[in-house]
């Protein structure tokens, strides 16, 4: 019994987990066929012709060389290496500061979480 339940949720989800598979690795692997071609949409040719323009990887060599990737990587790790850990501390701090009780502990709270309730509600 226990067995034919196992399959039974198996089959139930299975087409939930064929789309999400077919959302996630489709376009994936679409675009790294078309990464490794100069097709573009102007060409005026669809992407499952982009083999006539193939060109192994330039594109990635391209990349490698280009200013501007190392300029965007370095702004990533300026991020990572900075603007994270003073966020985290930031949390953090908030977070032991919010443990015990105090007066206007409720207010305060409720101004800190305003923005977060706000911004959802307005985008509705």
């Amino acid at each position: 019994m226990k067995d034919e339940s196992a399959h039974l949720g198996f089959r139930l989800t299975l087409p939930a987990q064929v789309l999400v598979l077919f959302i996630s690795v489709f376009p994936l692997l679409m675009q790294a066929y078309i990464s490794l071609t100069d097709w573009s949409r102007l060409s005026g040719q669809s992407w499952p012709q982009a083999w006539q323009f193939w060109n192994s990887f330039a594109n990635y060599s391209d990349l490698l060389g280009d200013g501007r990737l190392w300029a965007a990587l370095g702004c990533t790790a300026f991020v990572m290496a900075i603007c994270v850990p003073i966020e985290f501390m930031l949390g953090l701090g908030l977070a032991t500061l919010f443990v015990d009780d105090f007066k206007g502990k409720r207010v305060f709270y409720s101004i800190l979480i305003m923005p977060m309730m706000v911004v959802p509600a307005v985008a509705g």
